[in-house]
């Protein structure tokens, strides 16, 4: 059973403190196009609210990892990639756990389940790491956590679900 805790674990304090953790957000499948004047220059996973917007201020840049594996390669549901915290001066691994498809749509259920059973097989297999997630589905996805807990009850302990209070 993961465990469950309260408070902000999207802080540059906690990260520092935490450097072989894996962190993860909550998060859409929307890419936006960045244009500079008509040519088509990058492409960036929408981030501008809850979880998502603060993971964005700690780890800038994270948009366009994520959007090139979502936008190009395809994949949906839950997966990390590499990632260089130039305020850190070392590399993390950061992921993504989608909960919905659109912003504006409240979490599908479907999509949590799938994002789920990809993030127990990323625990799982690797059990010295400890999964930072905040609370899938709730928040700006208008479920309650009676709905969520269900399918989230049974990742393993190395995967903590916060809630901020």
């Amino acid at each position: 059973m993961p465990q469950f805790k309260t408070g902000n674990y999207l802080t540059e304090e906690f990260v520092t403190t935490h450097l072989n953790d894996v962190f993860l957000f909550t998060s859409n499948n929307i890419v936006k196009r960045i244009k500079e004047k008509t040519i088509e220059v990058d492409h960036r996973l929408v981030m501008g609210a809850g979880a998502a917007k603060a993971f964005l201020n700690l780890f800038p840049m994270s948009d366009s990892i994520f959007a090139e594996r979502i936008n190009i390669i395809k994949i949906y549901g839950c997966f990390t990639a590499k990632y260089t915290n130039a305020k850190l001066n070392r590399p993390s691994t950061i992921g993504v756990f989608q909960t919905k498809e659109n912003y504006k749509d409240p979490s599908n259920l479907s999509l949590i389940s799938k994002s789920t059973a990809m993030l127990k097989t990323l625990a799982i297999n690797n059990p010295h790491l400890t999964y930072h997630l905040n609370y899938p589905g709730i928040g700006l996805g208008n479920l309650s956590k009676e709905v969520i807990y269900p399918i989230i009850k049974d990742l393993p302990d190395n995967v903590i679900i916060w809630e901020l209070k």
